[in-house]
């Protein structure tokens, strides 16, 4: 069972004093109907108020088993580790000249392993050899923008 955490920040605790102070003022008993109205109106505005500032807690916490069930349905259960990484299939496709289906299980495995400068080298290599060299620019692109400050220096 997963367990709730919340974040204790401003926003939160002004919204829930808000929320408090507008409920007490709501309950008030006044004999006279002007001030109760005067109380109701000022308990409804600070409602409002704290409940727009927790609305982004709330949200979360609210839509949590919502978005879960979503998840659940289209992604599954999915609690397996991913797959280890391996260039062999890649390698043996781009030997044998196939360098779309070469680029095609490097992008299938750079699902699991985003951050792998074997892959990236591998993928843009294939395009390279294919003579596509506008899809290796773009690999490339796309690389630096994935891997880490070190594993560029070494692409």
């Amino acid at each position: 069972m997963r367990t709730v955490r919340y974040r204790i920040n401003i926003r939160n605790v002004a919204g829930a004093v808000l929320v408090a102070v507008g409920v007490f003022l709501i309950l008030q008993r006044e004999e006279d109907t002007g001030e109760r109205v005067g109380f109701l109106l000022a308990g409804l505005a600070m409602l409002i108020t704290g409940f727009s500032l927790l609305s982004g807690s709330l949200t979360a916490v609210a839509a949590r088993p919502l978005t879960g069930l979503i998840d659940r349905i289209y992604f599954g259960d999915n609690d397996r580790e991913p797959p280890p990484e391996s260039l062999r299939l890649a390698r043996f496709y781009r030997q044998e000249l196939r360098h779309a289906d070469a680029i095609d299980e490097c992008e299938r495995q750079l699902e699991y392993h985003p951050h792998s400068l074997e892959l990236w080298a591998e993928m843009i290599r294939s395009a390279q050899e294919s003579g596509d060299t506008k899809s290796a620019q773009a690999f490339y692109g796309r690389a630096m923008r994935r891997l880490k400050k070190d594993d560029r220096a070494l692409l």
